[in-house]
């Protein structure tokens, strides 16, 4: 459940507080984008006093003087006004949580182990966003179920095609495979592992490989502006 920046384009954009109520249900990779909230903190909507060094005020020529501040929040309205789609750094497993996860268990016959900490947000309300194209990945609970199916019976594993355009799934902010809105946000390349140069992939210690990810490349925040 998670965003792994494979080879990104070379930092994010930065932090930005997160909508509490979007808070527990990112889990990296999910497709984002900015909005505007309420400058007075409440019990359901809280805020690090840094966010209040800016602020917005888009409504000053209808007559409206109040200003709000920026927010990131998952882009889960089908009828987005916002054109600019960003891919969440944050999440509740591997290196989302405060300390990671214990690996070994012993010399290194584990590749996963326990969260240690809470999910990052817990502690900034912020969200990491990325905004450069680059190759990803991304955990197949933080997708679609529609662009790798893995429930007994229904095609289970069919994969697109390297190249198939994945767009923003509507009410959801997810990765999909259907043309359910038109704001494509990346292509996919292939269904993989946890493999990579600095874990030991579980393949070469005798195990069973796990593919519980796919890999894409991002067409970055502006693809649709």
């Amino acid at each position: 459940m998670a965003l792994f920046c494979l080879y990104p384009g070379i930092q994010p954009l930065g932090d930005f507080d997160l909508l509490d109520t979007d808070q527990s249900s990112v889990l990296g990779g999910e497709v984002m984008t900015l909005d505007e909230a309420s400058r007075t903190v409440t019990s359901t909507e809280k805020a690090a006093y840094d966010v209040f060094d800016g602020y917005v005020a888009d409504a000053v020529d209808a007559g409206t003087p109040d200003a709000t501040r920026v927010v990131a929040r998952i882009a889960d309205d089908a009828s987005e006004t916002y054109n600019v789609f960003y891919l969440s750094d944050e999440g509740t497993t591997h290196y989302g949580t405060y300390f990671g996860s214990t690996v070994g268990s012993p010399v290194g016959l584990s590749t996963t182990g326990t969260n240690l900490g809470p999910h990052t947000a817990a502690g900034s309300g912020k969200v990491t966003l990325w905004d450069k194209p680059g190759l990803y990945a991304v955990t197949l609970t933080a997708i679609s179920a529609d662009v790798v199916p893995t429930t007994v019976g229904t095609n289970q594993y069919d994969t697109p095609l390297p190249g198939h355009v994945l767009y923003r799934e509507t009410l959801t902010g997810k990765l999909c495979r259907a043309t359910g809105t038109s704001d494509k946000i990346a292509v996919f390349v292939e269904l993989t592992s946890d493999g990579s140069y600095v874990t030991t992939p579980t393949k070469l210690i005798g195990a069973s490989e796990v593919f519980d990810r796919i890999k894409i490349q991002y067409l970055g925040a502006q693809h649709n502006a």
